[in-house]
């Protein structure tokens, strides 16, 4: 046994984080075999000081090393946290390589961080993490995330994109900038108070590159921008010529947004969307939880009442059970004469819906009949007085 082979023997044996420490700092500088040695030592060694080690040399490390240290999640993540503010660029750069490759968000606001890092490498690199891990966030982008942990992954991401946002005129990275309008309905009026800042770069940039970065993703952020005066014109222009599945399913999945009076308020500027236009007679093609929901937007989108009217009665009349339910809903909300004799044909027919059209159109009587002797009293009283 070499005397090279006696130390790492006794040193290995040996506990505690100076020991610790040497190996890491042996590793930056250990050749073949020693750095392969090493890296199992530190492997074996499950504390924060040696991973963080190992994480610092992640490209380094083979698969089966890696596997193994994915197989202990929570010191992974302490580690990684760790190299994310070691000395050393090439320990930054090698922790966000990992985050790439395995998106963390509990540690986005340390990516976040790392957007304002002396090192052009590590910047670009921590923009890459927290692109990559947005998009597997946002996913369809079909609401709230399922299970606390899950809300919680999306809170820690939410508040590091705050952050970044807040820092754009620092870091300039529009890749990070396009990954917030993703996410525009979280950041709320936070995104709009930069991109409407005269002093920010950011807004320029936004508009700059809003037509490129058109698509699914963009479905929250142009409907809120409805409602921004600013923003209005650019995002009625893009959503009017939305057209394809994908974009049909994104705005339809963001039916919680019409919950908002600035978004609902502001549908009526899309006249004949050809999204609507070209999917709107059957729906046959698009997922069960999202064709039910286009009624609801029917009622608000810049039709004339007869067109209204008209897609609600060919909704109503459909064999899928989920529309057919959302279009009487629809037409009870719409609340007009004509749609009261949709409603009366709904009513007269064996259905699911007839006993909720009979109810309403009896609430309506009722609510006419209470309304007319209103008017009665007031018009005798006004008579009283006159005599």
């Amino acid at each position: 046994m070499s005397r090279v082979e006696a130390l790492y023997r006794w040193l290995s044996r040996e506990r505690g984080p100076d020991v610790d420490r040497a190996f890491v700092a042996g590793l930056a500088h250990a050749e073949p075999p020693y750095d392969a040695e090493i890296v199992r030592i530190l492997l074996r060694r499950p504390n924060e000081i040696a991973w963080s080690g190992l994480v610092a040399h992640y490209p380094l490390l083979d698969a089966a090393t890696r596997q193994q240290m994915l197989g202990k999640p929570e010191l992974l993540r302490a580690a990684t946290a760790a190299a994310l503010t070691a000395a050393s660029e090439d320990g930054r750069a090698a922790a966000l390589e990992l985050l790439t490759d395995h998106p963390c968000p509990a540690l986005s606001y340390h990516v976040a961080d790392a957007l304002r890092d002396p090192a052009p490498g590590v910047r670009a690199a921590a923009a890459r993490v927290l692109c990559r891990t947005g998009e597997r966030l946002w996913s369809d982008g079909s609401g709230s995330p399922v299970g606390p942990e899950a809300a919680t992954e999306r809170g820690n991401y939410i508040e590091a994109l705050r952050q970044a946002l807040r820092t754009f005129d620092l870091h300039q990275r529009p890749d990070v900038l396009e990954v917030c309008l993703w996410f525009a309905a979280e950041l709320g009026d936070g995104l709009w108070d930069v991109l409407n800042a005269p002093r920010s770069a950011a807004g320029h940039v936004v508009a700059r590159h809003l037509s490129a970065w058109n698509g699914p993703r963009l479905a929250g952020f142009l409907l809120l921008a409805l409602g921004q005066p600013a923003w209005q014109r650019s995002a009625q222009r893009l959503l009017e010529g939305w057209s394809s599945r994908d974009e049909v399913i994104a705005l339809l999945r963001r039916t919680d947004l019409l919950r908002d009076p600035r978004v609902r308020g502001h549908l009526h500027l899309l006249h004949r969307p050809r999204w609507l236009v070209m999917h709107g007679a059957a729906l046959i093609d698009l997922p069960r939880d999202v064709r039910s929901k286009a009624p609801q937007w029917v009622c608000h989108l810049g039709f004339t009442a007869q067109a209204r009217l008209r897609y609600l009665m060919i909704w109503q009349a459909s064999p899928m059970p989920e529309l057919h339910r959302a279009a009487v809903y629809a037409l009870a909300h719409l609340g007009t004469p004509e749609a009261a004799r949709v409603l009366a044909e709904v009513a007269a027919r064996p259905g699911p819906m007839s006993r909720f059209a009979r109810w309403y159109l009896a609430g309506a009587a009722t609510r006419g009949a209470a309304s007319g002797a209103r008017s009665t009293v007031t018009a005798g009283r006004g008579g009283e007085g006159r005599r």
